[in-house]
């Protein structure tokens, strides 16, 4: 018996064994690469199958598993897959050596068996030295890169190597001399094709041969690596928006495509839209012939998937439905083949189906979350955000209110519902009911916590909901707060200083007893700002919710000179994380009016910036929003011009006066001088200063006498939370 039969008994005995034991895809992968082996070592099917007939019979008296001979059976036919393959391979190379016999007589008998052997493989196959140079190969490795036999035998690196980065990334020769294994390479074909090989070797030591030689099988696995490739760009994906750009661009490096659009049409709309990989375009920027191609795709779809769109390029529908359709240019390089595009057209035809139901579940989703909060009035100084989160889909429990009461005070609560999707919505409207009228009967917040905590405990899913309930009463410049275990407010006074309000707090709704829920009232200083928030807005994953407390803390420093809108719009965007919010965020602000505002300054034209510049600051302290500062600013800046050039237009040592006050959703300023102003049909300068004033505000009053004019303004500035 020899070396290699020996060798092949050993390694066949122990990995029948092992499979017999634990039957999987590895250990059949076993008897896969021993069939491999005995192939290359000269072993034959005889031998192999009298070796495994001995040895089933030992089996089964020593091994005890009932599918001893089904397992035996299925690891035989493994080992001989590949002796198989070079069986059916023999016998035409046989065929054709016979018929080449009287023109290869010069040719040794063994070597011209060995070639047609190699020959009849239906993977590629070469022949290469320590070094990397390939000294042989076959027709089917040939094929693969679109070049002739002659032209592959060359050194490392070979010239159909399109990048020499390999998984894992090292170069042939090394890959070859550590006993080989397996590895794939990026080529490209003589057609200028993208292909990739993946690269299965074996050392080999030749009969006095000096150096070992190293043989190797390759298969082409282009569509694998393609699809793959697609697969992971998409997975990235949840949008149709995210899909098409994404996709489109994986779509054509997969395929190979010099550009390449995607067309969606939208009933009733007949024009398409579309995304391109190259330029920006709609449906009439293109050409004529692709757009014809793209609408055959839409209406004709009982012919042919793949319609040739002329010049080197193709269209193809996305799916049965007619409503995608994608156009690739491959001018000056190669078409794929029909079975990798249609592969990846599949891919993205699910992809963007996908993307299509997860639209219109999220719309679905946000519509009755927000028909649930509900589009409300808001009471003045206050500005609201609810922020969905970007994934899971599932709508969350958060929710806030804003309620004006009958004695001037202001209802506010905010809340999180644990959980998600359509019962943690439903639990939240339930409670967001309750509180509301618990809030008109007059309850305080520890009350109204006490009351809601009982509500919570006769709702399913209701358990460890967290709330903050207040009531703010403007005119006192208090708050009155409770907090059942929520994330502590934030208050940010107009000297910069921010605290946390995290006393009088308690448990979580329904979660323990909790015999009497504690409160507190604190002092709202003229212009203060009050942050509530849910966790979805501090909290991530791996860090401190501190963390994010802290920072939203450091973005309400010099809060007082912006608008409550904006610090909500800052806010959301400062602290959003790089992939979006994962949870919901409900998120409100108040601010408190700021003390009146008192001007006095020579009337001189020099003073008009400067008063300016004071009137929108206090009107920001006074949570305006920037839209409305800039028609409040304009109107006081022409009643100031107008007391300039018509009260004291012989006088320059006179003065003029601002007074403003906030309350109650409305601004009211009034500008005095000691002048008279001129009548209109007396204004030679200006003239229209009093009727823009007029369109600006709300109501405008002028009132003169012997002691001067004062121009009274007004401008409503609730606003609506959307």
């Amino acid at each position: 018996m020899n070396g290699a039969v020996q060798h092949f008994e050993a390694a066949y005995a122990a990995a029948l064994q092992a499979h017999v034991r634990a039957a999987s895809e590895t250990s059949l992968e076993a008897g896969y690469e021993i069939g491999r082996s005995a192939l290359v070592d000269g072993v034959s099917i005889l031998k192999v199958v009298e070796f495994h007939a001995g040895l089933l019979t030992e089996l089964r008296t020593t091994d005890a598993h009932s599918d001893v001979d089904a397992r035996a059976l299925e690891f035989l036919l493994q080992t001989l897959a590949a002796l198989d393959v070079a069986t059916r391979g023999y016998l035409d190379g046989t065929r054709r050596y016979a018929q080449q016999r009287a023109r290869a007589d010069e040719l040794e008998e063994a070597n011209a068996f060995r070639r047609a052997l190699v020959e009849s493989l239906q993977d590629g196959f070469f022949v290469a030295d320590a070094d990397g140079t390939i000294i042989e190969a076959n027709q089917a490795l040939a094929d693969m890169l679109g070049t002739d036999v002659t032209a592959l035998a060359q050194p490392w690196p070979y010239s159909w190597v399109a990048s020499r980065k390999a998984t894992p990334p090292i170069e042939l020769p090394e890959f070859l001399r550590a006993d080989g294994g397996r590895t794939t390479l990026r080529a490209r074909r003589t057609d200028k094709a993208a292909v990739w090989l993946a690269i299965s070797s074996r050392r080999i030591t030749a009969p006095h041969a000096r150096a070992p030689l190293f043989v190797g099988t390759v298969r082409d696995v282009t569509l694998d690596y393609a699809a793959a490739d697609l697969a992971r760009r998409l997975a990235r994906t949840s949008t149709v928006s995210e899909v098409v750009t994404a996709g489109l661009a994986g779509l054509s490096s997969a395929a190979g495509a010099q550009r390449a659009a995607v067309a969606l049409w939208d009933p009733p709309d007949p024009h398409a839209k579309v995304f391109r990989t190259d330029i920006e375009s709609d449906w009439d920027g293109l050409p004529e012939p692709v757009r014809e191609a793209l609408a055959r795709c839409r209406t004709d779809r009982t012919g042919a998937d793949i319609i040739d769109a002329g010049r080197g390029s193709v269209a193809a529908p996305l799916g049965a439905e007619g409503m995608a359709a994608v156009w690739l240019d491959f001018r000056h390089r190669p078409l794929p083949t029909p079975a990798l595009l249609t592969t990846l057209l599949g891919q993205y035809h699910s992809a963007l189906q996908r993307a299509r139901d997860y639209d219109q579940a999220r719309l679905t989703s946000l519509t009755l979350q927000r028909a649930i909060l509900g589009a409300i009035s808001l009471p003045p100084g206050f500005a609201v955000l609810y922020e969905p989160s970007v994934a899971p889909l599932e709508i969350g429990g958060d929710w806030y209110d804003a309620l004006p009461l009958a004695d001037g005070r202001i209802g506010v609560i905010i809340g999180d519902c644990v959980g998600r999707g359509l019962a943690a919505a439903a639990v939240m409207g339930q409670l967001r009911s309750a509180a509301r009228a618990l809030f008109l009967c007059g309850l305080e917040p520890g009350a109204l916590l006490d009351n809601l905590d009982q509500v919570a405990r006769l709702i399913e899913g209701a358990a460890c909901t967290t709330v903050f309930a207040a009531l703010i009463d403007p005119a006192a410049g208090t708050l009155t707060f409770s907090n059942a275990g929520h994330p502590p407010p934030l208050l940010a006074t107009i000297s910069d200083h921010v605290s946390l309000l995290e006393s009088a707090r308690a448990v979580p709704l329904a979660s323990f007893d909790c015999e009497r829920r504690p409160q507190q009232t604190i002092a709202l200083d003229p212009a203060a700002t009050l942050v509530l928030y849910t966790d979805g807005l501090v909290e991530r994953k791996g860090a401190s919710i501190d963390d994010g407390i802290h920072a939203v803390v450091e973005l309400l420093h010099g809060a007082s000179r912006h608008s409550a809108q904006y610090l909500v719009d800052t806010i959301i965007r400062e602290v959003r994380p790089d992939a979006g919010y994962d949870d919901d965020v409900a998120m409100l602000v108040y601010r408190q009016a700021p003390a009146p505002l008192v001007i006095s300054r020579r009337a001189t034209a020099g003073c008009l910036s400067d008063v300016r510049h004071q009137v929108g600051a206090w009107l920001r302290t006074a949570a305006v929003p920037d839209e409305r500062i800039y028609d409040i600013v304009l109107a006081v800046d022409e009643a100031l011009t107008n007391c300039i050039e018509h009260a004291y237009h012989d006088s320059i040592t006179e003065s003029l006066h601002v007074r403003g006050t906030a309350a109650s959703g409305r601004i009211q300023i009034e500008v005095t001088d000691t002048g008279r102003w001129k009548t209109q049909t007396d204004t030679t300068i200006r003239g229209r200063g009093l009727a823009l004033i007029r369109a600006l505000a709300n109501t405008a009053e002028v009132a003169s006498d012997d002691t001067g004019t004062s121009v009274t303004l007004t401008f409503d500035v609730a606003a609506v939370a959307s």
